[in-house]
């Protein structure tokens, strides 16, 4: 019996050396806002953070700073900086800056990109509207931000692409 006990205790120890890092690489940190800013900063601590930041009137009225953005996989980005009424950072918008690159092999390299730095996703969806456009969308769930890689594609017409930080609580989760 003595040997038994051991065996089964030297098994579970081996099968933890071997499972436990697999499970803690799918395991995510959290992420609190995106860059140097994090949720609930204001405008001006966001400006200081993002001197090169500028104030745009954007049909998004939330939408109260823009900057040039990062390059991502060698695809440069322009970010938005959205604000609640009290004046609060509460999402964090990055867009390609030339649509034209808005392909599915870009969207195909940002999400290895992601996944590479948030672990698995959530959930993918891909939706095809009445009038031929494709919305494709994968998402992040983390404790205090949801982060979601869209495609948006109209006919080849229209196409947008962008990485979406938003405040858990500002989310409706």
């Amino acid at each position: 019996m003595n040997i038994r006990r051991r065996t089964l205790v030297f098994g579970i120890l081996l099968m933890s050396v071997f499972i436990m890092p697999w499970v803690a690489q799918g395991q995510q940190t959290d992420v609190e806002g995106w860059g140097k800013v994090t949720w609930g900063m204001t405008m001006a601590e966001v400006k200081k953070a993002y001197p090169e930041a500028y104030p745009v009137n954007l049909p998004d009225k939330t939408v109260k700073l823009q900057t040039q953005g990062p390059v991502i996989s060698g695809y440069p980005f322009l970010v938005n900086f959205s604000f609640d009424s009290a004046g609060r950072l509460t999402k964090i918008g990055l867009r390609l800056s030339d649509d034209n690159q808005a392909t599915d092999t870009t969207f195909q390299t940002l999400e290895k990109r992601l996944i590479s730095k948030y672990g698995m996703p959530a959930k993918k969806d891909q939706n095809t509207g009445p009038t031929g456009s494709i919305h494709s969308v994968v998402t992040w769930i983390c404790p205090s931000t949801i982060i979601e890689l869209h495609l948006m594609n109209v006919m080849d017409k229209i196409k947008i692409l962008t990485i979406l930080y938003n405040q858990v609580s500002t989310h409706g989760l």
